[in-house]
């Protein structure tokens, strides 16, 4: 038995360049940043204010959304600062005149979501790239949990009920054989041992997915329910898989970091059924590290 009790917001946009623009093949580190910008330029009133001591701290969008506040003395995450991102921004792809991107809302985050509109509405003007390329959301679309996608630009909904993580595991339980090819759409980032691995093993990639089940949830007080141990009867084949090698110049940090992982196909044999739930589960919350830059996106063939 299991059971996923997150609400989820899933939505497909399509954006509509009026000018030359570049961007690189993994989109998703310019726009992550650029949508950080424009949220905090239309959530904030207080410019130039330090945050850790603004009076609307506990109501401010761009502080849930980016620096998700943490109780130092949860048993979940020891010694970090935030709570993991409630979000995830995927690029799918990009031509010259448009680019198209998956927006993942998970939890408490679906409040703010009159100020995410918010920002790329005004992100329209303000551009993306390196040449601050204009565009207009030419269409949205929310995902619904048997895979149809609603149109929603024209009459956006924003109080409307979400799904729970279940409704969309339900559907892809449908259908299944004895393989499992798992292809990584975006690097997937995981450690193990302290340690980023290129060989990543049934047991290390259910424990990544039940890691970010587990996490979400209890910061989102959402009740959640999967199978914990797993047998070591299933066999792992690394099938067309490397390692993609991403950087990225932080500038808070002041330095470029690496964000590489694992791209390609991951093909698992042996007896899944009772561990396809999870895996279905992290299929639309994406896992390992940095999945609010895209990161970490697979699908389940």
């Amino acid at each position: 038995m299991y059971g996923f009790k997150l609400p989820v917001r899933k939505f497909i946009v399509s954006l509509k360049f009026s000018e030359e623009h570049y961007l690189p093949n993994f989109s998703g580190l310019i726009l992550r940043s650029a949508f950080g910008v424009a949220l905090k330029k239309v959530s904030c009133i207080f410019r130039g204010r330090d945050c850790k001591h603004c009076p609307l701290r506990n109501s401010c969008a761009w502080i849930y959304l980016f620096e998700t506040p943490i109780e130092k003395d949860n048993p979940y995450l020891k010694g970090r600062n935030y709570a993991p991102h409630p979000f995830v921004l995927t690029p799918l792809y990009s031509k010259d005149d448009c680019l198209v991107f998956e927006f993942l809302l998970v939890g408490n985050s679906i409040n703010h979501l009159r100020w995410i509109y918010a920002a790329f509405s005004i992100l329209q003007d303000m551009g993306i790239g390196k040449k601050r390329a204009k565009f207009k959301i030419e269409d949205i679309k929310e995902y619904l949990p048997d895979g149809a996608k609603k149109p929603v630009l024209s009459d956006f909904d924003y109080d409307k009920k979400p799904f729970l993580l279940e409704d969309f595991v339900e559907y892809r339980l449908r259908n299944f054989n004895n393989k499992l090819n798992v292809h990584c759409i975006t690097p997937l980032r995981i450690k193990n041992r302290g340690k980023y691995t290129d060989r990543i093993t049934f047991p290390i990639f259910y424990k990544t997915c039940q890691r970010r089940i587990k996490i979400l949830s209890e910061f989102n007080d959402a009740k959640y329910k999967y199978i914990e141990d797993i047998q070591d009867d299933i066999d792992a084949y690394l099938q067309n898989s490397r390692w993609h090698e991403l950087t990225r110049y932080s500038v808070r940090q002041k330095t470029y970091m690496n964000m590489g992982g694992v791209i390609g196909d991951i093909l698992y044999i042996g007896d899944f059924k009772k561990y396809l739930p999870v895996i279905f589960a992290g299929e639309i919350l994406c896992i390992g590290k940095n999945t609010s830059f895209g990161l970490g996106k697979f699908e389940v063939r």
